[in-house]
């Protein structure tokens, strides 16, 4: 029979701590999810689907956007954030896939939604002052039944969430 030093028992019950500690407290796994353009992103629930979202909530990530993307899975997209309200346009240069935008007052409600072609310079405008912006795949809005009036919620904690990110 094997025996153990009796500090073996020890070390591997505060290792057990240290990792629990780590899990409440902080640390890797409690860091805030980060897609691989290296925004911040979060989950949405929109119509009853869950939509992973990257946060574009600086000058730099939302004149990024999806520029040079060869694709976007479905079920993903881009909420861009801005810490005012006003009208807002987007257009698709140097973007290569078909988007839709939804555009979102303050109170998340979508004011209009556009169908975006790729690599066009048309810029697509705002019915309305809006907070924020969401893009998805081409059709993915009209394919759900999502349109102007419908409310996302959620938003806020994604600005705060970007907010952390920054």
């Amino acid at each position: 029979m094997s025996r153990r030093p009796a500090h073996a028992g020890f070390a591997h019950g505060m290792a057990a701590f240290g990792l629990a500690a780590l899990l409440v407290f902080g640390g890797p796994a409690a860091a805030q999810n980060t897609a691989p353009s290296g925004l911040p992103e979060t989950a949405l629930e929109i119509g009853g689907r869950t939509l992973t979202v990257e946060i574009a909530a600086d000058d730099a990530s939302r004149r990024q956007g999806l520029m040079f993307r060869d694709e976007l899975a479905e079920d993903r997209g881009m909420l861009f954030v801005w810490d005012r309200a006003d009208r807002r346009a987007m257009w698709m240069r140097n973007t290569l896939i078909p988007l839709d935008v939804a555009f979102i007052d303050g109170d998340g409600e979508i004011t209009n939604v556009e169908t975006m072609a790729p690599e066009t310079t048309r810029m697509h405008w705002s019915a309305a002052p809006i907070e924020y912006a969401l893009e998805v795949n081409a059709e993915w809005f009209a394919r759900h039944g999502i349109e102007a009036g419908d409310r996302i919620p959620g938003l806020d904690a994604a600005r705060e969430e970007a907010a952390r990110g920054r």
